[in-house]
């Protein structure tokens, strides 16, 4: 399996280097360190990705919100969010990244909030994807799976697990 996932990191440098616009492979990279919980590398990875090619980066912009929080640099993944949804107020993996960002912060209202915006904004319009087609709301469910399985932890008859979970399926 480690010999796969090298060779993979060696075929998506080598597109780094034919073309450094294309945001996939430095996506790819950023997503192999970050299954390493090396943070750091997903960072440069994503970072990188995007100053060569700022205006295509739906993916690299909401990788780097979730990997700036699970680096703890809370401060610095909100203001990235800001930045990304003022770009693109579709991008579903922002609204989850700062959904979690909210839910680890124990900010149970604040990530209620986020997922109604999210799904008033995202059940009106759908989100624009990288290849430029867009998908209905259907298509998506505002439900992050690190949410999920830490508010299932919680009690049975905890009445901030029902809301959450419940506001979360809408």
């Amino acid at each position: 399996k480690q010999g796969k996932k090298g060779d993979a990191k060696k075929v998506f440098l080598a597109l780094t280097k034919k073309d450094p616009s294309y945001a996939l492979p430095w996506y790819a990279l950023g997503q192999l360190a970050l299954e390493r919980k090396e943070y750091r590398d997903a960072l440069r990875s994503y970072e990188r990705g995007l100053s060569n090619n700022p205006k295509r980066s739906f993916q690299l912009r909401a990788a780097k919100v979730d990997v700036l929080r699970r680096m703890g640099r809370f401060d610095e993944a909100k203001d990235e969010a800001k930045l990304s949804l003022k770009e693109n107020g579709n991008n579903i993996g922002v609204y989850q990244a700062l959904i979690d960002l909210h839910l680890e912060k124990g900010e149970i209202d604040t990530a209620e909030f986020m997922v109604s915006m999210a799904n008033r904004r995202l059940g009106t319009q759908g989100s624009k994807q990288e290849d430029g087609t867009t998908k209905s709301a259907e298509d998506h469910k505002i439900i992050t799976s690190e949410a999920y399985i830490k508010y299932r932890q919680l009690g049975p008859n905890d009445f901030t697990k029902r809301r959450l979970l419940y506001s979360l399926s809408l």
